[in-house]
């Protein structure tokens, strides 16, 4: 039995990955170096930490991880600023459902607490999970479990009541490996490989009908 719902953020709640991706790609081409955006999809889900080594691991990129960080935060920034950040379509309406059936709901995101907040704020619904979990408030990076490990235990639930809705494939890793029901949510702009994933939905409408 489902007694809890995780959520992933970006790419779940709202379309950001394509503007995250879109500011990683110029950012890189500024510093000469040219990838295209399904080149970088491998980093979605993702901390920022890991994100950075991961591109000075593969490209030509004479920083530091931390100055890396800093220099992606800025470009994302000014992205989001040129942005109008909005629900995806049927989100409000399943969580809505969610609520009624007597169901837990948390935030696990990889994303920093002040992207968090600000999405939230934005989407106007600040107050609809009973529990939000930050990349830093874990040690491990998906795909590692940890943060829907840690999720599960703060709700105070088991594992294998939980069901996660993932877009990624490091997302839909960590949910598996920590021995959780997957749905792969393919309502991004950005094509990810949800097969690993128990369901694949397309829409918030599939899945409550489902």
């Amino acid at each position: 039995m489902i007694k809890a719902v995780l959520f992933d953020m970006d790419g779940v709640l709202l379309d950001s990955e394509w503007i995250y991706l879109h500011s990683l790609k110029s950012l890189l081409a500024r510093l000469n170096v040219y990838a295209e955006i399904d080149e970088l999809a491998v980093v979605v889900g993702m901390k920022m930490d890991a994100i950075s080594n991961y591109l000075i691991a593969h490209y030509p990129l004479p920083y530091k991880a931390e100055e890396l960080s800093a220099l992606q935060d800025e470009a994302f920034d000014c992205e989001v600023a040129k942005s109008v950040l909005e629900p995806m379509p049927g989100l409000l309406s399943f969580i809505e459902f969610l609520k009624r059936k007597n169901i837990k709901i948390a935030l696990a995101s990889s994303s920093e607490q002040g992207w968090i907040n600000q999405v939230l704020t934005a989407l106007h619904i600040e107050a609809a999970f009973d529990l939000v979990v930050s990349g830093e408030m874990v040690s491990h990076s998906k795909p590692h479990p940890e943060i829907f490990q840690k999720a599960a235990e703060q709700l105070g639930v088991e594992t294998d009541e939980c069901l996660v809705i993932e877009d990624s494939v490091n997302g839909i890793n960590a949910g598996k490996a920590a021995g959780m029901r997957v749905i792969g949510y393919k309502g991004s702009k950005i094509i990810q490989d949800t097969s690993k994933a128990d369901l694949e939905v397309h829409s918030f409408q599939e899945l409550m009908n489902l």
